[in-house]
């Protein structure tokens, strides 16, 4: 079944059983996410005709590590399948959200998929984002510092 609008969404993971706060106002959806490391919230927000899925990664950037920051996002989003690494400036923080057009209806195992690679993504990279935060790793060793989760298989 395609989903259409925000009200399919809501439903549709309410019956698979994925626990998200809805926000019918603001046509946004919130759950915990527990994937060690990644300690996070990960947030779907319906904008026909479009559908985000994000979540931080990881906050609070020191402006003097931002440099060393772009430059491995624009690394980690060349070397995957789904680029979706970003930074929001404001907060200092970076965060990896994916778009969907919802003009045709989302189908639930792509929205699956995507929810998925959303968060395998935050986790898989988290550990090297934060060395190259924190000044103990340059963004030039990325690539070396990743450990990939292979994906699902069903």
């Amino acid at each position: 079944m395609a989903l259409t609008k925000f009200t399919d969404l809501v439903e549709m993971l309410a019956a698979v059983g994925v626990p998200m706060q809805p926000d019918a106002a603001e046509q946004t959806l919130r759950g915990a996410i527990k994937s060690p490391p990644l300690e996070t919230e990960l947030v779907l927000c319906w904008r026909d005709p479009l559908l985000s899925i994000s979540c931080r990664v990881l906050a609070d950037v020191a402006v003097a590590r931002l440099q060393a920051i772009e430059s491995a996002v624009c690394r980690a989003n060349n070397g995957i399948a789904i680029p979706g690494f970003v930074i929001d400036y404001g907060a200092k923080a970076i965060h990896f959200k994916v778009t969907l057009l919802t003009v045709e209806g989302i189908e639930e195992a792509t929205l699956r998929t995507m929810m998925e690679a959303t968060v395998d993504y935050a986790r898989d990279f988290l550990p090297a984002l934060v060395k190259i935060a924190a000044g103990e790793a340059t963004p030039e060793r990325l690539a070396e510092l990743v450990e990939v989760t292979p994906p699902k298989t069903s």
